[in-house]
C-alpha cells in the first residue's frame, strides 16, 4: 500500500545527480589547481651587471635587440610578443619618440610588468 521509501532513493535518476554532482564538483577543484598562463609564472630577474656583460660579449649581441630600431620581424622574435604587440610598439615609437628605457613599454597595450621583466635580458634602447 505505502512505496517502499528504500526503492525511490536507489532510483538511476538519484545515481545520475549524484554522479553530475560529483564530476561538476570535480571539475570546480581541478579549475582551482590549473595555472591559467604557465608561462607566466616563469620571470627571469637578471641583474644589471649580467645583462651589461651579455651586451658587452660579442656571442650575446646577436640575442640583444634594440626596441628604438627593431622592425617588426625581429620584435616578434621575443618571448610572447606576437605581430600586432610588435606594432603596437613600433606606432608607439613614431608617436612618441625613442624608449628612453625598458620600462617604458608598460605604456603599450598588452605588454604588462611581468612580461617586461622576462624579455628585458634580450632587449635595450
Amino acid at each position: 500500500m505505502f512505496p517502499d521509501r528504500k526503492r525511490e532513493l536507489w532510483r538511476p535518476e538519484a545515481f545520475l545527480l549524484l554522479a553530475a554532482g560529483i564530476l561538476l564538483v570535480s571539475i570546480w577543484v581541478a579549475m582551482l589547481f590549473i595555472d591559467e598562463n604557465p608561462k607566466a609564472s616563469r620571470v627571469y630577474y637578471v641583474s644589471d651587471a649580467d645583462k651589461a656583460a651579455l651586451i658587452e660579449s660579442g656571442e650575446a649581441q646577436s640575442l640583444i635587440i634594440n626596441i628604438n630600431t627593431a622592425d617588426k620581424e625581429t620584435l616578434m622574435k621575443l618571448p610572447d610578443i606576437g605581430p600586432v604587440t610588435a606594432e603596437r610598439i613600433i606606432s608607439y615609437r613614431e608617436e612618441n619618440g625613442n624608449f628612453s628605457s625598458v620600462d617604458e613599454l608598460v605604456n603599450i597595450k598588452g605588454i604588462s610588468e611581468r612580461m617586461i621583466e622576462e624579455i628585458s635580458i634580450f632587449i635595450t634602447v
